[in-house]
């Protein structure tokens, strides 16, 4: 079987290599390297020195940590790599899963899979075993007075299921569709948003607001280069499309040539990558708004990634069935004027989020949390 390694390298820059399954990690103690360019107290211990009142939180759905160049040096992310510059950069952070369930709960509960009972691979039934008056990081915030919005483009990330429960207003496109907008399902999301945004505008008095993005890129299908697969001759030797029937890629490719087989991979890491870069445009767009509208005056701002994708590192497509590093090492990027920018060198879960963001807004972490604030 064609060893990706190198193909990846090329495509967004190196990458640690990983020969055994990541465990979840328990601790988000570790130390901050600030910029060297940052204003703030080099003297100081603490990540936090002032408390904004609003908080928008980007989670990104199937986003690898090496996609973005400032993880791996590769180019499918300048918007993204250049507001790392003003961020705190987690360089070592994980999901508690790969898939989007259990990786979500984590955030929203600020607990592990263990302290859930949740099994971190792909069991999609899992979401019958939530709790229906299950509280997390949205209910948090509306018992605090937030005005709360989610924009969802996954079921496991909506109102469909107990973790869109504390949301106010949860706001569709379409059903999981998002047809209509020329720039696909990002630049839906991103509509969206500047809808909400229409109809709550910042300004300093006005009640503190949870806008919470959930993006689908780069999810499969990897539809941005449909049209250039289509004229690829090497499309014509595969028994399904390439794009409606990815998850039979892991049946049939060990069955093709070599060749075929590095044409393929080959194809499909430029087809993930455009669809990076295309979400990479449209967070670019939503930036623009929040800078315009002053939202950055005041607030938090989370980036995050569900979970990776797996491109045959170790014998497996797609997600959700490994705890590989490929799956569970993701980017994370936090920006608020309370945060020196930098990067935080100690192993940060998704558990850890939601008491950072708490802690970073001035609010109580509650005891059910067993994630630890970084800083």
């Amino acid at each position: 079987m064609l060893a990706l390694c190198a193909a990846l390298c090329v495509a967004c820059g190196p990458e640690t290599e990983e020969t055994e399954e990541t465990e979840e990690t328990e601790s988000s103690s570790g130390t901050q390297t600030q910029d060297s360019d940052s204003d703030s107290d080099s003297d100081s211990d603490s990540v936090v020195s002032s408390g904004p009142r609003n908080l928008v939180v980007i989670s990104i759905d199937t986003l690898r940590q090496d996609a973005l160049g400032v993880y791996s040096g590769g180019s499918w992310t300048p918007f993204l790599d250049e507001l790392a510059e003003q961020a705190l950069v987690l360089a070592d952070h994980r999901s508690c899963a790969s898939w989007t369930l259990p990786s979500m709960l984590c955030f929203f509960s600020g607990q592990g899979t263990a302290d859930l009972g949740y099994e971190p691979l792909g069991q999609f039934g899992a979401q019958s075993g939530i709790p229906m008056n299950f509280e997390g990081l949205a209910s948090w915030l509306l018992v605090a007075g937030y005005e709360t919005a989610l924009v969802p483009t996954n079921p496991f990330v909506s109102d469909r299921v107990p973790l869109g429960n504390g949301f106010q207003e949860v706001l569709y496109a379409a059903d999981y569709g998002f047809e209509g907008s020329e720039a696909g399902a990002a630049g839906a999301v991103v509509d969206l948003a500047e809808t909400w945004m229409d109809s709550h505008p910042w300004y300093p008095t006005a009640p503190p607001r949870y806008l919470h993005l959930h993006f689908l890129d780069p999810h499969d299908p990897y539809e941005a280069l449909a049209s250039y697969w289509a004229k690829e001759p090497l499309a014509s030797e595969l028994p399904f499309s390439i794009f409606e029937d990815l998850g039979l890629m892991g049946g049939v490719l060990p069955g093709l040539s070599p060749e075929l087989q590095e044409a393929i991979l080959a194809m499909l890491i430029r087809s993930y990558g455009a669809e990076v870069s295309l979400l990479d445009a449209e967070l670019a767009r939503l930036w623009t708004r929040l800078e315009q509208d002053g939202w950055l005056e005041d607030t938090v701002v989370l980036i995050f990634a569900d979970h990776g994708e797996g491109f045959y590192e170790h014998g497996k497509f797609l997600h959700g069935d490994t705890l590989y590093g490929e799956l569970t090492r993701v980017p994370a990027l936090l920006l608020t004027p309370g945060v020196a920018p930098g990067t935080w060198q100690g192993p940060t879960t998704h558990a850890d989020l939601a008491p950072t963001l708490l802690s970073l807004l001035g609010l109580e972490v509650p005891g059910s949390v067993t994630g630890h604030a970084v800083g």
